[in-house]
């Protein structure tokens, strides 16, 4: 069955799509700060986590995928923004973006795959 909605409407579906997607980042991102706190991540990606100022959810969708070994399976994409201090003009987050897919997966389930899609140093004077 299709429903016809309107733009308005399609927007406030869009909207709170997105503001859950924020809320289950910002979660997860927590639970990465208290990971850091107990120890349980490596220090170079601490490092990383205590340079993020903010995290905005920029986009999601959901994909389907069908191979020789898997019928049909679904997966959530969320694609993010990061702003983040740090005294040199680029920091490499890798380590964060895979520790933050991690935490996420552990709230919501496997079928998520977390990415950075830009980042920014807000901080504008670099020298030591």
């Amino acid at each position: 069955m299709k429903m016809i909605i309107t733009e308005s409407q399609y927007k406030m579906l869009l909207e709170s799509n997105f503001e859950s997607m924020q809320s289950l980042i910002d979660m997860a991102f927590e639970d990465l700060k208290q990971s850091c706190e107990n120890e349980w991540v490596d220090m170079t990606t601490c490092e990383e986590v205590e340079a993020v100022e903010k995290i905005k959810v920029v986009d999601v969708q959901k994909v389907f995928v069908k191979t020789k070994t898997i019928e049909q399976d679904s997966f959530l994409i969320i694609k993010i923004d990061v702003d983040y201090n740090y005294i040199r003009k680029y920091l490499d987050l890798s380590g964060f973006e895979i520790q933050l897919q991690w935490a996420t997966k552990q709230i919501i389930g496997n079928n998520v795959r977390v990415t950075i899609n830009n980042q920014n140093n807000t901080r504008k004077e670099f020298n030591w």
